[in-house]
């Protein structure tokens, strides 16, 4: 009788199939000529908080709010909305302000890192209330950096229409802070209420990582090299959706930004 004999094929005579590789210049490439001019700042918990209570309201490092931004960083991003289709569906605010972020791998995108889309405009009303700084100024804090006050409207009562406020006669503006003009300090300064409606870059913090590392094996010459590491994708919500203002209060006078370059060379000596 005939002896059955079972042959294997040796690695090297392996059938193989034909194989794609990505290229990494190219997903670059594409970040970099689709996407936004941006300002990322990376994220930091403050350690403020103690094993039983939430954060200091009088920290300097993150204003009450438990989180700082450090090392602020112009790059480019790839933005766009996302929202579930709401016909013949309840609406929810579930996914109101919520935009897809795809970014370069080196840009190191973590959670609730901070977004700030530099050329963009949008638009956003809140109400604000008055503060008195330490030089008896009256001011507001606005969630966001203005760009440009489309209207401020000063709450008289409940019988009187608002009393619309002029730049320059009532106010100054800078940065994300509203000042008011002398001739408003009085008995009830420290309880006045505005509307305002404001054009501002859009900012986002990232809450959720779907794509938190992508990579992809090279072979060149039939050898396999080390991979390369493609861009990430994030969920980011609009600021007022996440935490109030970052610095509500104007109390955080701290930064903790550090030189990246000298972490890198090990020269902290010659910074």
């Amino acid at each position: 009788m005939a002896k059955t004999v079972t042959v294997g094929l040796a690695p090297s005579k392996a059938p193989t199939q034909p194989r794609a590789d990505f290229d990494k210049d190219s997903f670059e490439a594409l970040v970099w000529q689709k996407g936004y001019e941006v300002i990322h700042e990376k994220a930091l918990q403050c350690p403020c908080k103690s094993r039983t209570n939430n954060q200091q309201a009088n920290c300097k490092n993150c204003g009450g709010s438990g989180w700082a931004f450090i090392n602020s960083n112009e790059t480019r991003m790839i933005l766009h909305s996302m929202n579930r289709s709401t016909k013949f569906k309840d609406w929810s605010e579930e996914n109101i302000g919520t935009a897809s972020v795809t970014c370069l791998d080196r840009e190191e995108l973590s959670y609730m890192d901070r977004v700030t889309v530099k050329k963009g405009n949008a638009v956003f009303n809140q109400v604000l209330h008055s503060l008195k700084s330490d030089s008896n100024k009256l001011f507001f804090f606005t969630s966001y950096q203005i760009k440009q006050i489309l209207y401020i409207g000063l709450f008289i009562d409940v019988d009187t229409a608002y009393k619309k406020l002029e730049v320059g006669v009532d106010y100054t503006y800078s940065g994300n802070k509203i000042v008011l003009d002398d001739a408003y300090l009085g008995s009830d300064d420290e309880d006045l209420s505005i509307t305002v409606r404001y054009k501002h870059p859009p900012t986002f913090y990232i809450i959720d990582m779907p794509r938190e590392t992508m990579s992809s094996s090279i072979v060149i010459g039939g050898t396999e090299k080390d991979p390369v590491y493609l861009p990430v994708h994030a969920v980011g919500k609009r600021g007022q959706y996440i935490i109030d203002a970052e610095n509500f209060t104007g109390t955080r006078i701290i930064d903790n930004s550090f030189d990246t370059e000298c972490e890198v060379k090990d020269t902290l000596k010659n910074c």
